[in-house]
């Protein structure tokens, strides 16, 4: 299927941009016949035309530049937000097909792969460092062309928000309708709030000054205002995208400590919808 089949716009590029869980040879195969491009973290070294493996290929290849990157924070495993230089080494390579493959969903006895190594030069004591393998079926010519891929998989971390808002915030999953058109327009629904809260996020962190009438409504950040702050006194300009998603994680429940970092997307969800509650019931007792 091509992407006017898929109602795509012309000059618009789509790159599937996957996990390790997307290391998968029939996704491979299956992207490369429908000249789908992808750009994947792989975790499995293997076996190429070459008659070596995948991971020693790359790795055999001289370093071809550095790239600084800001690596999010990991509360997870209680990681910090930090900077990390990595080297990147990158080499083109014919993929063969795994001997368990089930013939009907394999086309191709192999693929062919642009394979990049990224590895963190002097990570900080005590912390584990960087290396990735990504694997993509986009040409990899020069060191630029190289940053650049790297770069697109370092927004894969945005992707993951944005499903977690759907699947969490918006609970995508809990509406179980039976009929797929329904399904269709209330995860479009759905996506359009999920990309509103994600680009707040982002927006107050990279562009704090931005004034927060480009995402909310006069009323809104009017009403936003007062409560975060206890206050009936309007101010005469609104405040900006860093003060109004601070108050919107104040409903939600963030703290705002020394060490809690910026508010994420579930404490801005979470103000959101306390916001929305009390502008329905504002608007149900106004004339």
């Amino acid at each position: 299927m091509d992407k006017s089949q898929l109602g795509i716009p012309k000059g618009i590029r789509l790159v599937h941009v996957g996990d390790r869980e997307a290391d998968v040879y029939e996704f491979f195969d299956h992207a490369t016949m429908s000249h789908q491009d992808f750009l994947v973290r792989v975790v499995q070294n293997r076996n190429t035309t070459e008659a070596c493996k995948l991971f020693d290929k790359v790795r055999n290849e001289p370093p071809a530049g550095e790239i600084v990157v800001d690596i999010p924070r990991d509360t997870r495993r209680n990681v910090p937000q930090r900077t990390a230089t990595l080297a990147i080494k990158y080499c083109k390579a014919n993929v063969h097909a795994p001997a368990n493959t089930p013939k009907e969903f394999r086309k191709n006895a192999s693929v062919t792969l642009w394979i990049l190594l990224v590895q963190e030069i002097d990570p900080p004591q005590g912390m584990e460092p960087i290396e990735w393998y990504l694997a993509t079926s986009m040409d990899i010519t020069n060191v630029d062309e190289a940053m650049e891929r790297v770069t697109w998989y370092m927004h894969r971390w945005k992707i993951e928000r944005f499903h977690y808002i759907l699947k969490n915030g918006c609970e995508i999953e809990e509406l179980q309708n039976k009929k797929a058109e329904r399904i269709q327009k209330l995860i479009l629904m759905y996506s359009i709030i999920s990309i509103r809260i994600l680009s707040m996020t982002y927006k107050a962190r990279q562009n704090p000054e931005t004034p927060c009438t480009e995402f909310l409504e006069e009323q809104e950040w009017k009403v936003l205002y007062c409560i975060a702050n206890r206050t009936s006194t309007i101010p005469p300009i609104a405040p900006t995208i860093k003060e109004a998603v601070s108050y919107l994680a104040k409903l939600g429940g963030f703290l705002g400590r020394k060490g809690d970092g910026e508010p994420g997307v579930k404490v801005i969800w979470k103000g959101l919808t306390e916001l929305n509650i009390v502008l329905k019931h504002y608007n149900y007792l106004s004339p």
